[in-house]
């Protein structure tokens, strides 16, 4: 099972994915980059911006918005 799976699971099951739980769980340090894979196999992901006041770090977490798999679509020549 690839990260990008792994990382699916986690957003299906309802959790929001994060840099911080990224590199925790799977060593993976770009999630922006495993988000655009799973957008571009047909997933609709949010995007919400946060930002520590104390830290004054801006990281975005990602969420699901349709757990249904991407529905394949056939083309059909006339």
């Amino acid at each position: 099972m690839t990260v990008d799976d792994m990382a699916l699971e986690y957003l299906k099951a309802g959790l929001t994915l994060t840099p911080a739980v990224g590199e925790k769980l799977w060593r993976c340090l770009a999630v922006h980059s495993l988000v655009a894979r799973l957008r571009k196999r047909g997933y609709v992901i949010s995007c919400k911006r946060r930002f520590d006041k104390d830290t004054r770090r801006i990281w975005g977490e990602y969420r699901l918005l349709r757990p249904q798999e991407p529905q394949q679509i056939e083309l059909i020549a006339n």
